[in-house]
């Protein structure tokens, strides 16, 4: 064999079996942070461990070129035995030289440069930069394809380097194209091989994130065999994939083998790595999971506290693998009762995280917001042993439990809707001028990264010779010249408007401050829902309730989605009763625990949380509800309509920004509407807006569909209504031909306060043609890129909005976008926000027509008479109106026709 082939395929072994290493146990450490399994006992030692209460030297933590090299290794030899050690920062610089070397034409001899670069991304990686990593990860994919023309093991190497960052960003959906083309390659090209079973492993790990543990058990299996066979049964690489395997049992209640596995992989590892090696941390955290689900706690202590001294001195005191062991040792701790021990230990943890997401604040890659989330156990985990002190704590000290509480819930929170609205608020409550330019163009500039980002990485999951590599060489240089200007424009807003940057943060706000932004008649609930349990918060200005509820993630998901089951038309197909009993118990469940804090609170903010963020709070009964009848008449309901106004935020923190961007918004018309897009639907009967045709065949585009849309001539009289009530001179509602997406487009919106759009509405994936949410206008003859009669969620997001209120009279306009478990309000909500919107009004269903025009010009005409009562009072005021009205059809005392509104944003009174 070629002498330069040779060092390839040695290379690539390694260093496969280094990523391996690397990517399973990180998605072993998020599994050991899950909810266990059933486990069995096995002692273990007890205390801290080796080396017990002694700092380990510096040089033998991290080493140094000149102490680690041997005679006659060469650079690539001494950079993959540290990586091996787990010493990342010397197997870094190490890489580095390699690379610098090769960059100036010495790299003769030597690995490929896609070696080299999937090298360094990996102990980068290690490092916890996870986000410096993967531009390297991809530009080593990129370069093994030129070297080898698109098919070898370097390139299938790189693939699943690359998948597997990805996944590790919670970044599933664009990781499996990834990792499946380089597992099929490893299987074309080295069947049978080390190689192979490391490409397993990688799969293994997503579908193990997807949760389909008995695909991942398989595959494993597999591996494991593969890799006995061909390295014998005490290499390391053996000992992680019995890791791996272990972790994927025990997620299937096989505790007995799952204990049996971890055992003989510690032994294999202190007998090969050594007692500081971070690998051995996550067998530790395995078996210590193991024990948890036993109870045995007091040996679950002795094995987290062993590898959270391992993590803290092999990859440091700030890595996100510390804070996760450190969250595992405080779970057992809480488990014996050691309530004060443990929160000692969880805030630890959690400023670990903090201080890293406040790193992340001007971070452009999509992987930021992916982190955030993996990170949310270590706060809710915080907020219940909080919660454990709290009760036992005496009186004087349960405020500051509650607030620290609080605090930790927010960061729990992260989510992009949240975002989306902090950095509108932000930009416009930092005024008009040099700095709202700055914003938005750093808002524009980061979307437009991201979105080429995403096309980038479906474009490498695909074979080279079905892509255009100058298109994606021009993908390259554009994001280059988007991060650069991105770097200049946080510099300018670092430099010359910090306040700015502390405004758009999407940090926690203090408890002290919520209770400031407060009035006398608003109370705010903050949910925060667990896997086994949820917490609320009630705060108003002179008091704050803490409370636990009993309720599970998986019992208000289902109690949740039954009582919306019945409220949806298009679900139903058939008009079924209300499930008043149902209404009650998520009442008592939800908001009878705090009650005592709701006295007198006009205004309710919730900040919901998991499964209670599509529930509909207008229709929970406060109250025993009357008995059923044949034909109930739903008037005499104690619906929590009739005691509070309800508006939705999606984070604490928003409440702050939308409120000082009140007081910066400026003059502007009163109104726009579009609406009554002119369809060709048969219009025989009347059906729910947005139902469309119910069956079609074979391939439809998307004008053909829209055009079999009904038509909705009522929604010109509702935009018509709004514009009287207003006060709107004429010329600003504009339906039939004239309510076009080239319209929508080219008018300057920032001029208006309050716009509408009265339409169909389509959820992501209702029509195949349709991936985005998206607001249905009058479809052209012939469809455009820029006009296809579709404003969809990316189109909103483009718009230049200085909205007070955006009405949005259509179906299901509060549903998430299409990926997979988005949260609430992901879709058209979100895209509004960024576009300029500091409240909504959006659909959690199919909307009746004729109700929708009741409702939406109700609430404008309850303003229009009182200006001062806030939005979230006028909308309760028109549901009670239309509920009230004796003229009301008996049917539609139903809230399936007079509550599928919320308003998102602000609400409060006088703003």
């Amino acid at each position: 064999m070629p002498k330069a082939a040779a060092i390839l395929l040695t290379a690539a072994l390694v260093c496969t079996a280094h990523q391996s290493l690397a990517q399973d146990r990180a998605r072993g450490d998020h599994e050991v942070a899950q909810a266990p399994s059933p486990g069995a006992d096995q002692p273990e030692r007890q205390g801290k461990g080796r080396g017990q209460g002694k700092r380990q030297p510096k040089q033998e933590r991290v080493g140094s070129a000149v102490e680690e090299q041997k005679p006659g290794q060469s650079a690539a030899e001494r950079a993959d035995a540290a990586f091996i050690r787990g010493r990342y920062g010397m197997a870094e610089r190490l890489y580095r030289r390699m690379l610098a070397q090769h960059e100036k034409g010495g790299g003769e001899g030597g690995p490929p440069l896609g070696l080299i670069l999937t090298r360094l991304g990996a102990s980068v990686a290690e490092q916890g930069r996870g986000a410096e990593a993967e531009p390297l990860l991809r530009r080593a994919l990129v370069e093994s394809e030129k070297e080898t023309s698109g098919e070898s093991p370097l390139v299938a190497h790189c693939l699943m380097n690359l998948g597997s960052a990805l996944r590790r960003q919670g970044r599933l959906g664009e990781a499996e194209p990834l990792l499946r083309r380089g597992l099929e390659m490893r299987e074309r090209l080295q069947p049978d091989s080390p190689e192979l079973a490391t490409a397993l492993n990688h799969m293994a790990a997503l579908k193990r994130a997807q949760r389909q543990f008995a695909e991942a058990e398989a595959l494993l299996r597999r591996g494991l065999a593969i890799r006995e066979a061909k390295l014998g049964p005490e290499h390391p690489f053996v000992a992680l994939s019995l890791n791996s395997l272990a972790m994927s049992l025990r997620a299937q209640g096989k505790a007995e083998e799952a204990e049996a596995l971890t055992q003989r992989a510690l032994a294999i590892q202190e007998k090969r790595l050594g007692p500081w090696n971070p690998r051995l941390a996550t067998t530790l955290n395995a078996q210590g999971m193991l024990k948890v689900t036993a109870r045995d706690y007091a040996a679950a202590e002795a094995l987290f506290r062993r590898a959270a001294e391992i993590r803290e001195r092999s990859l440091g005191a700030q890595h996100p693998e510390t804070a996760q062991a450190l969250g595992n040792l405080a779970l057992a701790l809480s488990r014996q009762q050691k309530a004060e021990e443990a929160l000692a230990v969880i805030r630890r943890a959690t400023a670990i995280a903090r201080a890293r997401r406040a790193d992340d604040e001007q971070r452009h890659d999509e992987g930021a917001e992916s982190e955030r989330r993996s990170a949310r156990w270590l706060f809710t985990r915080h907020v219940g042993i909080a919660h454990q002190v709290f009760r036992e704590a005496p009186p004087e000290r349960r405020p500051e439990l509650t607030a620290e509480a609080f605090e930790m819930a927010q960061w729990a929170h992260a989510g992009g809707v949240a975002g989306a609205l902090q950095r509108m608020s932000a930009r416009f409550a930092s005024g008009s001028g040099t700095l709202a330019a700055l914003v938005r163009e750093r808002q524009d500039a980061l979307a437009r990264r991201q979105s080429l980002d995403r096309g980038l990485v479906d474009a490498l999951s695909k074979p080279l010779a079905e892509r255009d590599a100058a298109e994606e060489e021009g993908t390259r240089v554009e994001i280059a010249a988007l991060d650069q200007r991105l770097a200049t424009l946080d510099q300018a807003l670092a430099r010359d408007f910090p306040a700015y940057l502390e405004l758009a943060s999407t940090r926690s706000l203090k408890l002290s401050r919520t209770k400031q932004l407060l009035a006398p008649d608003e109370a705010l609930l903050i949910y925060l829902i667990r896997d086994d349990d949820a917490f609320v918060w009630a705060v108003r200005r002179e008091r704050t309730l803490w409370r636990r509820l009993k309720g599970s993630r998986e019992s208000l998901d289902r109690a949740v989605k039954a009582l919306r089951a019945r409220l949806n038309p298009a679900e139903n197909r058939e008009f079924l009763p209300m499930p008043l009993e149902q209404a009650f118990e998520l009442y008592q469940d939800l908001l009878s625990p705090v009650e005592g804090a709701l006295a007198g609170a006009r205004h309710l903010i919730v900040v919901p949380d998991g499964p209670v963020q599509s529930l509909p709070y207008n229709v929970l009964i406060t109250g025993p509800p009357p008995a059923a009848g044949g034909d109930p008449d739903y008037r005499a309901a104690a619906w929590l309509v009739r005691r509070h106004g309800v508006s939705v935020l999606p984070s604490v923190a928003s409440l702050q920004a939308l409120r000082l961007t009140a007081a910066a918004a400026g003059k502007r018309e009163p109104f726009a509407g579009f609406g009554d897009p002119a369809l060709g639907g048969g219009g025989a009967a009347p059906v729910p807006r947005g139902s469309g045709p119910a069956v079609t065949r074979g391939f439809v585009s998307k004008t053909q569909i829209l055009q079999q849309l009904e038509p909705l001539p009522e929604s010109a009289r509702e935009l018509n209504e709004l514009a009287r009530h207003l006060r709107a001179p004429p010329g600003r509602v504009w339906t039939r031909d004239e309510a076009t997406e080239t319209k929508v487009k080219s008018t300057d919106l920032s001029r208006f306060r309050v716009l509408a759009f009265a339409t169909h509405g389509l959820m992501a994936g209702e029509f195949l043609e349709f991936t985005e949410p998206s607001l249905v206008l009058t479809p052209p003859a012939a469809g455009t890129p820029d006009d296809d009669g579709l404003l969809t969620a990316s189109e909103v997001a483009q718009l230049k909005l200085d909205a007070d209120w955006v009405i949005l009279s259509a179906c299901n306009t509060a549903a998430p976008d299409a990926t997979p478990g988005a949260e609430g309000l992901s879709g058209l909500a979100k895209a509004f926000f960024y576009a300029g919107a500091r409240s909504l009004l959006v659909s959690n269903w199919y909307v009746a027509s004729d109700a929708a025009v009741k409702l939406t010009t109700g609430a404008v005409a309850a303003l229009d008479r009182e200006p001062g009562i806030g939005r979230a009072e006028a909308l309760r005021r028109s549901m009670l109106a239309l509920l009230d009205d004796q003229r009301t059809p008996r049917q539609m005392t139903h809230p399936m026709f007079w509550a599928p509104f919320v308003l998102v944003g602000e609400g409060g009174a006088g703003r």
